[in-house]
């Protein structure tokens, strides 16, 4: 039961550094839809006072809207309650001097870009419009298409066909963005749906993503490592300062387990196991430049959930790795993803 304790207060210390970032002026990507659900429609002092909150640690804003239709029924803004308390959140942060961006498209794969590419010019139109009906005061509009190709398609023009519609029909002085996975070549980011043109910075500024604990792992020497690891992190991130983008990235952590089988070399978990200092061995830990590990043997078995839902256990002998990063990756970005997961776990 004390480790049990000391581990929590370690999370707990954690997350709270995450909030205390590095002196560098950041950007703050607000995204979870369930929360702010609920929050938008909760008392508009609590409102009044996270805008102030959000101003003094942030410099600028990316606010999740939507999917499509943003302000009709099933989505967050839909209510009186919740746009009464939109336009406050954004006036407050306009008298703070700090910028708000509306995200206000959202996809990913080929299937559900094609489903938004056949009504894309009436969705802009009425999220615009109704922005402007509202009087929300915002500085400029993002949308996250992702992975437009994927499963053979070829959607190239039609992404920036929708991108070039937004430019068009935004007022001048109005931002443009779009969020996308970048990569340094021009072919491979050709194939996942992005054209020169685009990527040039004349229509839309890019927001490239930088997820480490997003990219995927492999074993080194029994150890499980990212794939996106401080070198490859460096390279990403020197080529899109070269050609003028625009970074999120991503903090956070994860627990990951070893496979027994030979489809995959590691699975992840999709909570953190809860368990005493009898049921693990500390193995390793490692600290790098912009992430932290710690590899653990499992010496009795632990109840556990798995990344797609499934119950199962950690049985004796497993390996299992918690990947974490480092504070200093956000000195490297121009904003962070997302807000609600800096926030403190409920213990």
């Amino acid at each position: 039961m004390v480790f049990r304790f000391i581990f929590s207060v370690i999370v707990l210390i954690a997350a709270l550094l995450f909030l205390h970032l590095p002196a560098k002026a950041l950007g703050i990507v607000i995204a979870d839809e369930k929360k702010q659900t609920e929050f938008f429609n909760s008392d508009s002092s609590k409102v009044m006072k996270f805008a102030q909150d959000i101003s003094s640690k942030y410099d600028r804003v990316i606010l999740h809207l939507g999917r499509s239709y943003v302000f009709r029924k099933g989505n967050i803004y839909t209510s009186e309650m919740s746009r009464k308390n939109l336009k406050l959140f954004a006036e407050v942060l306009q008298s703070k001097g700090v910028p708000l961006i509306m995200w206000v498209l959202d996809s990913f794969g080929k299937e559900a870009f094609e489903v938004l590419h056949d009504e894309y010019q009436a969705i802009c139109n009425e999220n615009l419009q109704m922005l402007d009906s509202l009087k929300i005061p915002y500085f400029g509009i993002t949308v996250d298409m992702e992975w437009v190709n994927l499963n053979n398609g070829n959607n190239n023009i039609k992404l920036e066909e929708i991108i070039r519609y937004l430019r068009k029909t935004l007022e001048k002085e109005k931002k443009l963005y779009f969020f996308a996975s970048l990569h340094e070549s021009d072919e491979e980011n050709n194939s996942r749906g992005y054209t020169r043109e685009l990527l040039s910075g004349n229509i839309a500024t890019p927001i490239a993503m930088l997820y480490p604990l997003s990219s995927g792992f492999y074993l080194d020497d029994k150890k499980i490592v990212p794939y996106m690891n401080d070198i490859r992190i460096n390279s990403l991130n020197s080529h899109y300062k070269k050609v003028h983008w625009e970074v999120t990235v991503a903090l956070g952590d994860k627990w990951i387990r070893q496979t027994r089988h030979k489809n995959s070399e590691t699975e992840i978990l999709e909570e953190p196991p809860v368990f005493t200092s009898k049921q693990l061995r500390t193995d390793y830990t490692s600290k790098q430049v912009f992430w932290s590990q710690r590899g653990y043997t499992v010496l009795k078995s632990i109840r556990v959930k798995m990344e797609e839902g499934k119950k199962t256990r950690l049985r004796r002998g497993d390996l299992i790795c918690h990947l974490s990063t480092n504070p200093s990756l956000a000195e490297i970005g121009d904003y962070i993803w997302e807000y609600y997961d800096l926030q403190p776990k409920e213990l």
